[in-house]
């Protein structure tokens, strides 16, 4: 479909980005951590800003106070769960696709508690048989900007043969006190925008 294959050809990287958790950058004379690198013709450099940076600022504007040291560590805690999540959601995607394709990819190991795996693999069956053949799935895909230069990463981005965009962003929350090796439970709730 032209309308379809006109969308994947501008999601193509033209460039070489990755992410490195160890990267700086400056941001208004503030160091932070984390990085998307970019290699384009022969040359790397920092990506100046990432798209969070931009919801950061949106929420130092609506008067949120400093985070306590004991939230910074919940938040710290979150951080490494959601990534857990967000990887494990990744894997299950790919095998999906990938199996749509009759192709066999083995399971990564996970470090989430067997229940949610079974249900993040239950809600995946349903949501990629509710799209309609030939839709194109991205996860975790990097998006760049090169007039801003800024850089992101979407969760899930899946494009249907007519064209239309949907675009899932995935949060893992309340954790009650439970640990990465206990039994963890995750509220999971996606946002489907229409382009």
């Amino acid at each position: 479909n032209p309308e379809q294959s006109k969308i994947i050809d501008n999601l193509e990287n033209k460039f070489n980005i990755t992410y490195d958790e160890n990267a700086t950058r400056t941001i208004k004379g503030k160091e932070k951590k984390g990085a998307y690198i970019i290699t384009k013709d022969g040359q790397t450099k920092v990506i100046d800003r990432r798209v969070s940076d931009d919801v950061e600022e949106h929420m130092a504007t609506k008067g949120f106070a400093e985070r306590t040291a004991d939230e910074k560590r919940q938040d710290e805690f979150r951080r490494k769960f959601g990534t857990l999540g967000h990887n494990d959601i990744a894997n299950i995607i790919t095998r999906k696709v990938e199996a749509l394709n009759g192709a066999v990819t083995t399971a990564k190991t996970t470090q989430l508690h067997s229940s949610v795996v079974e249900q993040l693999e239950s809600y995946f069956d349903k949501l990629i048989s509710s799209y309609p053949a030939g839709t194109k799935f991205y996860s975790e895909k990097t998006i760049y900007d090169e007039a801003s230069n800024k850089a992101g990463t979407i969760d899930l981005l899946v494009v249907q043969p007519d064209g239309k965009v949907d675009i899932y962003d995935w949060k893992f929350i309340e954790f009650k006190n439970r640990d990465l090796s206990g039994k963890i439970l995750a509220d999971r709730k996606s946002t489907r925008l229409n382009s």
